[in-house]
């Protein structure tokens, strides 16, 4: 079990007031995603250990855990040894999210609990078999809500995921496509030891470089939705974009080549780290992570790379310490499946409903 967190630690997360932009609900949901999340990172928790956790009142906390356990997503529990406070915790089977993540034309699936746990992962090799499994489990008898079904994809597998869409168009559980990057800094609430609250980024590597942040568990889209397309960012008109500098496809045809492998990653890296600088300038996020289809050692180097130069910046750069701490996004192909897993459980069984009372 984990230590919850103080009042004061978590305080990043928190969201009492109304703020400009935020209605009642916003609030509602963002407090109960984070009694949700307390839960799942401690196991069973009085109201008491939940306000104290989030920075809430205990007749805050008392109104949503009374919310989520008339909706049969909490367990109430008597106090132990006479003692004082009722504990509370996730029911494990109130509900499972279903995530798709495909990738090189193949699929690979997650099946998350309600409190966080994977409950099942498998590979397929094609979308047949994708559909086949799906209607078994979700025609199969069982007391589990399953929502509709979350599914990213690479950017070659954009036709695979087109296809999946329109075959399970109408069925008993859809799919709704789901950005990986968004998937990506959604599986983050699964890792232990990751303070989500304090906002996140992410980039992906594939045949396009692209972005995406997170901030209170709320993916940022951009106000026309085409936030985190960095991949066309080019420091000069004539110099080349991200795409063409640290993309999947540049790196490939720089290694057919005959070129040193390592300068192209010293490039690709520098470039990398100018739009972490970029978009960190604006809304600061506390932690970035770096993943995708590139070779797992060149990934390693490239968060290397990444790093010094943030180091080397804090010599002449007075700013250095809103750069955030830049990570290895491990295992992107599971990290995105298990995430969008989440999306759907997230999207399907929150803001709870309103109770009388």
């Amino acid at each position: 079990m984990r230590t919850v967190r103080t009042s004061k630690d978590a305080r990043p997360g928190r969201i009492e007031e109304k703020l400009p932009g935020m209605s009642s609900a916003d609030i509602s949901d963002h407090n109960t995603r984070a009694v949700l999340a307390a839960l799942r990172e401690n196991g069973a928790l009085t109201r008491r250990a939940l306000a104290g956790a989030l920075g809430l009142t205990e007749t805050a906390i008392a109104s949503i855990v009374r919310r989520m356990v008339e909706s049969h997503f909490l367990k109430q529990h008597s106090p132990a040894g006479g003692g004082q406070g009722a504990t509370f915790s996730i029911i494990e089977d109130a509900g499972i999210g279903i995530g798709v993540y495909l990738y090189k034309k193949k699929a690979r699936i997650a099946v998350v609990s309600l409190a966080g746990a994977v409950v099942d992962e498998r590979e397929f090799g094609s979308c047949g078999d994708v559909l086949e499994w799906i209607d078994d489990i979700v025609e199969a008898p069982s007391p589990r809500r399953i929502p509709d079904i979350a599914v990213a994809s690479d950017p070659a597998s954009a036709d695979l995921l087109v296809a999946l869409l329109q075959q399970r168009d109408g069925q008993k559980c859809k799919m709704f496509q789901v950005r990986d990057t968004e998937a990506a800094l959604s599986s983050l609430r699964l890792t232990p030891g990751v303070n989500t609250d304090i906002g996140m980024g992410v980039i992906l590597i594939d045949e396009t470089v692209r972005a995406g942040t997170m901030f209170s568990d709320r993916f940022f889209y951009g106000a026309r939705g085409c936030a985190g397309q960095i991949g066309a960012m080019r420091p000069a008109p004539d110099a080349p974009t991200l795409n063409e500098t640290a993309g999947l496809l540049s790196f490939n045809a720089h290694i057919a080549a005959g070129r040193p492998e390592d300068e192209w990653v010293e490039h690709a890296a520098s470039r990398l780290l100018d739009a972490i600088v970029a978009i960190s300038a604006f809304v600061s996020p506390g932690e970035f992570w770096i993943g995708g289809s590139l070779p797992e050692p060149v990934l390693d180097t490239i968060v290397e790379r990444v790093v010094a130069g943030k180091a080397l910046k804090a010599g002449h750069f007075i700013a250095t310490r809103w750069i955030p701490a830049v990570n290895r996004l491990e295992d992107t192909g599971t990290a995105i499946a298990r995430g969008a897993a989440m999306v759907t459980l997230k999207q399907a069984f929150l803001p709870l409903p309103a109770s009388d009372g």
